[in-house]
């Protein structure tokens, strides 16, 4: 019997401060139309990881944090600087957890729970540093979000900005059907590596960032969703399936999805996984065409 149960928790990384922004579409901005993609679609309380650093030197990004949480949604933890694990040692990423915790302490409900997702998706290039990190974060009651949907729309965020302060609408349109597919592309994949694996289709975790490719076309992102029979769901309805007790160990300097590393750890042929068209989505970028043409006039 095919099992056509299709469940997506969406989670938001990098509030308040993720890639560009233009004189038109600012921080605030972007974050309102994030939030009102959520409102407009009727989702769940959605998880925005933070980094807090911006937030805490800025008031505008700190009240970013007060409207995501305002709005009925959560916020977790994603080190205070966004942390690269390879780049620190194991106490100053610690240090790191702990300072955002310490400011993310005043948006959070009394008994509510405590999520961390481990930034660039890296959790820790070696054994030691790897035990020692889910030591402590078993310690602090930390839940670790895993990702099993990652299709790096922030590849998207130079190219829209761009489009966005030049007007350009038949770029953007252009953009939000390469966005709209690659996002599409990945979602059926991974019910397929899933079906694979486990031998059906897992509650899955959806990383997207709060840029301003995110605020452009997460509602498209959505209504495709709609179109496909997925209901979205709360991350810690998702975090409820079983395959998530078990931690797939796989070290590694690269930063991977949940999926794909239980299918290296189980040894499945991953050669077809869909891969995101880097080149072609520069190429949409205007200062990358202008770049072209001053090439070609030399």
């Amino acid at each position: 019997m095919r099992d056509t149960t299709f469940e997506i928790a969406l989670t938001v990384d990098d509030i308040p401060s993720h890639g560009p922004t233009t004189q038109a579409w600012g921080r605030t901005l972007i974050c309102h139309r994030v939030l009102e993609a959520f409102s407009l679609n009727s989702l769940p309380p959605v998880v925005g990881f933070a980094n807090c650093k911006p937030a805490a030197k800025t008031p505008e990004q700190n009240q970013i944090l007060h409207a995501w949480v305002q709005a009925g949604n959560l916020l977790g933890n994603h080190t205070f600087r966004h942390s690269d694990i390879r780049e620190v040692s194991t106490k100053e990423f610690i240090d790191d957890i702990a300072r955002n915790s310490r400011y993310l302490k005043r948006f959070e409900a009394t008994g509510s729970k405590r999520y961390f997702r481990f930034p660039f998706l890296l959790e820790g290039e070696s054994e030691g540093k790897f035990d020692a990190v889910q030591a402590y974060l078993r310690q602090t009651e930390h839940i670790i979000a895993p990702v099993t949907v990652d299709f790096l729309d922030f590849l998207w965020n130079v190219p829209v900005a761009e489009c966005a302060d030049a007007n350009n609408s038949s770029a953007l349109s252009a953009l939000r059907h390469l966005y709209v597919a690659s996002a599409m592309q990945k979602i059926l994949h991974a019910r397929k590596t899933s079906i694979a694996l486990y031998g059906r289709n897992i509650k899955h975790i959806m990383l997207v960032h709060a840029g301003i490719a995110t605020a452009h076309f997460l509602g498209d992102v959505i209504k495709a969703c709609a179109d496909i029979s997925v209901t979205f769901t709360s991350l810690d309805r998702a975090l409820c399936d079983p395959v998530y007790h078990n931690t797939p160990v796989f070290h590694t300097d690269s930063g991977r999805t949940f999926l794909h590393q239980s299918a290296l750890v189980a040894g499945m042929d991953m050669s077809d996984h869909p891969s995101v068209p880097r080149s072609l989505i520069q190429s949409m970028s205007p200062s990358a065409t202008n770049h072209s043409a001053r090439a070609k006039s030399l």
